[in-house]
This record gives structure tokens, sequence and C-alpha cells, in this order.
């Protein structure tokens, strides 16, 4: 029995070593305490009534203005033409090589950790990422969303909630339309 916990603790002792120095050798090392992700900031209050005689202006649409942490296909377009963010497509593989935004990396939700790598390096923490998936229902870009910021320290991730579905019916990105993989 004593023989037994023994090595359970000499076992546990080199895994812990084995992490702690993978760890360090990471380009990014990922922090021993996960730090909590910021609130989303509360939306603005609507008044109850509206006073009589005041001209009152209408909010957009719903369909105009995009939710918080969500990025609307005008704003896509401007980021993808400037070049002024890193795109990450949340979709499996196959589905990336029948098509994608020219320069996206490639990021499976269903393989986030086994293919991080991709993205720590193309990007910094502090740089804009734009993530978008098959669009509708699809919750892939919310996973991987959530891993960049959460698991490793990126602060300025967006997603294109719309996807893929809006690129492809859109029309708009002609442009910037790849296919296969890239190098």
């Amino acid at each position: 029995m004593i023989r037994d916990i023994s090595i359970a603790g000499i076992i546990l002792l080199l895994s812990t070593g084995a992490a702690a120095t993978s760890n360090a050798v990471r380009k990014l090392t990922l922090p021993w305490v996960r730090e909590p992700l910021p609130a989303a900031p509360a939306a603005e209050p609507t008044p109850a009534t509206a006073v009589e005689g005041a001209t009152t202006m209408s909010a957009p649409a719903a369909s105009d203005a995009a939710k918080p942490g969500t990025i609307k296909i005008d704003a896509v377009l401007e980021h993808l033409s400037a070049g002024s963010a890193k795109f990450v497509d949340a979709r499996e593989e196959r589905e990336f090589v029948e098509g994608h935004l020219l320069g996206a990396i490639n990021l499976p939700s269903s393989a986030i950790y086994k293919n991080i790598e991709r993205v720590l390096g193309a990007a910094a923490p502090v740089d804009k990422i734009i993530v978008y998936c098959g669009g509708g229902d699809c919750e892939a870009s919310h996973h991987v969303a959530d891993a960049l910021r959460r698991d490793f320290g990126f602060s300025d991730v967006v997603i294109y909630e719309n996807g893929w579905a809006e690129v492809m019916s859109s029309g708009r990105f002609n442009e910037h339309f790849a296919t296969g993989t890239e190098p």
C-alpha cells in the first residue's frame, strides 16, 4: 500500500515537472491560474417614456447594429481590405479546403488545442481576431473565440456570426475568397 502511494506521488511529481517545463518553453506561456473573463458591457438603458414634444431618434434596426462581441459584414470587408485583422475559420478542415476567406487560419472547434499553434504562429494576443464559422446556428466560432480569450490571452476577439453562409450568399467577397490550403 505504501509502495503504491509512493509510486503515485513520484508519477505526480514527474508529470507536474514535465508540464511546467513544457509551459516554460512555449512562445506564449499558459497562466497557472485562469483569469476571469471581463463582463460584457451593459446595454444602454432606454427611457420608459418619452418627454412630450421632444424629438426622438429611432434606434438602429437590430439587423444594422452588431451585438457586443460580434461584427457585421461591412466591418468584416473593411478589415479584409485593410489587412487590419487576422481571420480564424472555426469550421472543419474539409469545409475550409472547399473555400475560406483569403488569409484565414483554420482552427476547427473540434480540435482547438491540437491546432492552436496555427494561430499562435500567425497572431499576437493584441491583434484583432475575427472568428467565423458556417453562420446561422453554428456555434463553432463561439467556442473558438471563447478559447482564444480565456486560454490563450487574446484580448480583441470578435465573432462574425453570419459567417460563411453570408460570405457565399452576399457576392461581396469575391476578391477575398480562397480554396485549398495556404502555405
